[in-house]
């Protein structure tokens, strides 16, 4: 499994057709992809605070830890 931060990838590319909404440039965002080629956005705040899903249904349209990353950006 390989484990890269978001910024490191483009987000509509890499997660196919799904928009990734507000997880596409916030900072807690990482993402992952499976042997199999498959990529998820996963919350870094869901291992301090339990109101945050692991692995958050896309598109994130509303969501109180939203960080954004000002050096991302989504195309």
């Amino acid at each position: 499994m390989i484990m890269q931060n978001a910024e490191e990838m483009q987000f509509p590319q890499r997660l196919g057709a799904k928009n990734p909404g507000l997880c596409g440039d916030c900072v807690h965002a990482l993402i992952i992809e499976s042997d199999r080629g498959s990529a998820f956005v996963r919350c870094e705040l869901s291992f301090t605070d339990t109101l945050f899903e692991k692995y958050p249904r896309l598109p994130v349209l509303r969501c109180a830890g939203y960080a954004k990353d000002e050096e991302r950006s989504v195309s």
